[in-house]
């Protein structure tokens, strides 16, 4: 089925931040066993399977000849059986995982907005007046704020309500002013967590021989993560079996 923006926003104004941060945390650590579980063991066996080394063919050979070289070096790629039923499916729960944390911020982010907007008004937050030749904006919004002061919501409650309301009245002012001012990033905190997952030496690879970077070597994961990319272009034969 489709899961798209209208979604995210009702999921946001149902679970609130503190959902949001649960569902999160809950994902996180699916995640963190998936990384350090299946995902680990898949890529420190298909590293082993990699070509040591795997030098860029050249372009006179053809679109078929190259993609002969591609499919002879990978061969054991892509012959490993449980790469498009199981490794696929762990990335893709990976990747789904991400793509969840960014929507719901965004969708997260335009919520915050709208309540801003909404509350401007009782924040003695008002849009800058339209003058006409001749006419002082500062005099048109000291009236516009005089005309809408019976809207301010602090002053009314701290005039009429008890002190415990008028504290809740200012920490809700407060939140409210401040809650885009802080540059806080939900998306941020998730890649730094994610980051510090990545524990294990063999998602950098050990270090290029030649000192500054490696060129034809297949040591790094990003190169993994290629020769997976070409498993995955391969079309599906009749007979093979996919999660799908």
């Amino acid at each position: 089925g489709f899961v798209g923006a209208q979604h995210f926003r009702t999921m946001c104004q149902l679970l609130g931040y503190q959902g949001i941060a649960v569902v999160m945390e809950e994902l996180l650590k699916i995640v963190k066993s998936l990384v350090q579980g299946n995902i680990l063991q898949f890529t420190k066996t298909l590293m082993e399977a990699m070509p040591k080394v795997c030098k860029l063919p050249r372009y006179d050979y053809g679109s078929p000849g190259v993609l002969g070289y591609y499919h002879a070096q990978l061969n054991d790629i892509v012959q490993y059986p449980d790469a498009r039923t199981e490794l696929f499916h762990s990335f893709r729960e990976f990747g789904n995982t991400i793509l969840f944390c960014l929507l719901m911020e965004q969708a997260l982010s335009q919520e915050e907005v709208c309540d801003l907007l909404h509350a401007a008004p009782f924040q003695n937050i008002l849009p800058r007046p339209h003058c006409k030749d001749g006419e002082k904006p500062e005099t048109k919004q000291k009236r516009l704020e005089v005309k809408y002061s019976s809207l301010q919501i602090v002053p009314s409650v701290e005039k009429l309500g008890t002190p415990k309301q008028s504290m809740i009245a200012r920490e809700g002012d407060l939140l409210t002013r401040e809650r885009l001012c802080c540059g806080l990033s939900i998306f941020e905190v998730v890649l730094s967590r994610l980051r510090s997952f990545l524990d294990d030496p063999i998602w950098m690879g050990p270090a290029p021989t030649n000192g500054v970077m490696n060129v034809d070597e297949c040591t790094e994961f990003h190169r993994l993560w290629s020769a997976l990319q070409f498993v995955y272009c391969i079309p599906v034969g009749g007979t093979e079996f996919t999660v799908e």
